[in-house]
């Protein structure tokens, strides 16, 4: 079953011209749906994770939220997380797929007309969704 798998991840990678050159960050499975993307952040500062990209016939966003983290609740401008939750279609697991989610790093009000600042962060969650 493992080979058969990894023979359908290099397949569709070969078909649909995505060749991530790592592992998948996560795999989503019909017994386990959902993807639970959680990031370090600190809107303190002006930053927060914006949703770049992610293919919207594969994946729905269900949520976004921050979390102060526990050890940082008495701490002011300390940080916390950004939670991602997204849920894969049901067309998504009738077959294999491999997927990303792109999110940047950055200052909402410095994206300008659909372009990121030069010195933004990003970061790709490469996601294989099996049957």
């Amino acid at each position: 079953m493992k080979k058969l798998f990894i023979f359908l991840c290099i397949t569709c990678l070969t078909i649909c011209n995505a060749a991530p050159t790592k592992s998948p960050n996560y795999i989503i499975t019909k017994n386990n749906p959902t993807l639970n993307l959680t990031l370090p952040s600190n809107p303190t500062t002006g930053y927060s994770w914006l949703l770049i990209s992610y293919n919207k016939s594969l994946l729905k966003l269900i949520n976004h939220k921050y979390t102060m983290s526990n050890n940082n609740k008495k701490l002011v401008g300390a940080g916390g997380y950004e939670t991602w939750k997204f849920k894969a279609t049901r067309e998504a697991l009738k077959a294999p797929h491999i997927t990303y989610v792109k999110l940047a790093y950055a200052r909402p009000w410095e994206i300008k007309a659909n372009s990121l600042p030069k010195d933004f962060k990003s970061t790709t969650i490469y996601v294989v969704i099996k049957p």
